[in-house]
């Protein structure tokens, strides 16, 4: 397993459109990079204060033993949580090992 560590970068401005997140709880991780694994994507979550605040993950894969395909959907208990998410993961950037993936929640 490949180790993804918490290197946040804000790459892009913040949209300040709270109104349009007010009933939101699911979002979509973009450009996740394709050697990360769902137990990855898990400690990446916890490590950033998100552990048991979701109740659905599904990190899209070609098939068993494929790699990711650059996506995952989270569902969160509340949408306060998917705010929050938000917030830390806009213009995340996700590295392992050469690899370096701009993530957005969409």
């Amino acid at each position: 397993m490949a180790a993804i560590p918490m290197a946040v970068k804000h790459s892009a401005p913040m949209v300040s459109d709270a109104d349009s997140w007010v009933k939101v709880t699911t979002v979509k991780l973009c450009c996740i990079p394709k050697v990360c694994t769902q137990p990855d994507l898990c400690g990446l979550l916890a490590e950033a204060g998100f552990a048991n605040t979701y109740d659905y993950l599904h990190l899209s894969c070609g098939g068993k033993g494929s790699p990711s395909r650059g996506y995952a959907i989270i569902n969160f208990i509340h949408p306060a949580v998917a705010i929050a998410f938000r917030d830390v993961f806009h213009g995340f950037i996700m590295q392992v090992d050469d690899y370096e993936s701009r993530s957005r929640p969409v």
